[in-house]
């Protein structure tokens, strides 16, 4: 258009019949500085939930000023790219206090679903189509049609000569994720936390987009579940945090941060944790017991932690009570402190008498207050009935 415009004489340029063509060749040329600027946040971090909603309306808005074969043209289709790419966005949990809620998030899931239908529809044998479609798919957690849309997006880009890097980094992250999550349950199995949190430390480095936000929060779930057996509260906390985050709905990742509360000795959110479980999935297994034992430290603290001098969480079985017990009480003898007598025999009185009430059923029962600090509820990594990806 550019170019068109100055090849002709000024009288034409002035004349009625002209004046269409400058007009489209100026909104054409506005929609692609636009459409420039939105390309270019969209290839950051993705992260602004307000710029995702600015993208959006701004696609929306240039698309009612084209026409049907404008709306098919080159410039059509980067515009309908650039409001699918949007409505991804942003990266589950990075959005913050703007981070959207799922019924959102779903509804704009599938209005980029629908957008990417119709450019399938247009062109069958564009791969790019597919593998956006593929996004959206994982993203609903319809990871069956996602495999088959991410072939379909190899198989188009081979016949015209091609490989599809996009569709190739997107295989390689979900067979990381799928094969790092297996081996950390593994290795939670076996007991071998180092192992187990490097395992779920590579799929959620692997995850970085967060595209199946379920498994995404089964991750940093799982996660949790080993820095609590590692001692490492605080991030473990801030695991389950991001958990709920993505899923709100998520009861295990709730209990989970309701239990961390309790080892920080924040009783009073652990109740509030335990309390909208309890609401929400009446029958989970033990909750009744742990809320009521959240509201009585709450209104009660105890003097001493038990559970804290011995390093051990509310839920440890007689075996690693003793363990634990048998490790400090070696520490902190007396004999053993020479150079510390007092500090020794304090701790030591303060490790015997936390093993004396733990590893005795009526005391313990007493000291948790309300409810059965042996309940059976198993606080292993999440096993979803899925499969993965």
């Amino acid at each position: 258009c550019s170019q068109r415009m100055k090849t002709l004489p000024e009288d034409q340029r002035c004349s009625d019949e002209w004046a269409p063509f400058f007009m489209t060749a100026k909104r054409l040329s506005h929609h692609a500085t636009a459409l420039h600027e939105m390309e270019a946040i969209l290839a950051g971090d993705g992260r602004q939930l307000s710029d995702a909603s600015a993208i959006v309306h701004g696609c929306d808005s240039m698309l009612k000023l084209l026409d049907e074969m404008e709306t098919c043209s080159p410039i059509g289709v980067r515009i309908r790219f650039a409001k699918l790419r949007a409505l991804l966005h942003p990266v589950p949990g990075c959005g913050g206090v703007q981070e959207p809620s799922p019924e959102h998030r779903r509804k704009w899931i599938q209005s980029a679903l629908e957008v990417v239908d119709v450019l399938l529809k247009e062109d069958p044998d564009w791969p790019d189509s597919y593998h956006w479609r593929a996004r959206c798919l994982v993203r609903l957690s319809r990871r069956r049609e996602a495999r088959e849309a991410l072939r379909k997006a190899q198989n188009s880009a081979h016949a015209k000569g091609r490989r599809h890097k996009l569709t190739e980094e997107l295989l390689e992250s979900m067979r990381i994720i799928d094969e790092q999550k297996r081996c950390g349950n593994e290795a939670y199995r076996h007991q071998d936390w180092t192992a187990a949190q490097a395992c779920y430390d590579a799929a959620v480095e692997a995850d970085a987009l967060r595209m199946d936000i379920e498994v995404s929060a089964q991750l940093h779930c799982n996660r949790s579940a080993v820095r609590t057996k590692l001692g490492l509260h605080q991030e473990a906390l801030e695991d389950a945090s991001v958990a709920l985050l993505l899923v709100p709905s998520y009861a295990k990742a709730r209990f989970r941060r309701g239990m961390l509360y309790m080892e920080l000795q924040r009783y009073a959110d652990a109740a509030r944790e335990f309390e909208r479980v309890a609401a929400e999935e009446c029958y989970f297994e033990g909750i009744f017991d742990w809320l009521g034992r959240a509201r009585c430290w709450a209104a009660r603290p105890p003097q001493s932690n038990h559970y804290a001098v011995l390093g051990v969480s509310f839920g440890a079985g007689a075996l690693e009570l003793k363990k634990a017990y048998r490790n400090l009480a070696l520490k902190w003898h007396p004999d053993k402190n020479l150079d510390r007598p007092e500090e020794a025999e304090k701790r030591f009185k303060a490790v015997q008498e936390a093993f004396e009430v733990l590893s005795d059923p009526v005391r313990r029962h007493e000291y948790d207050g309300e409810g059965n600090s042996t309940t059976s509820f198993t606080r292993g990594p999440h096993r979803s009935s899925r499969a993965g990806y």
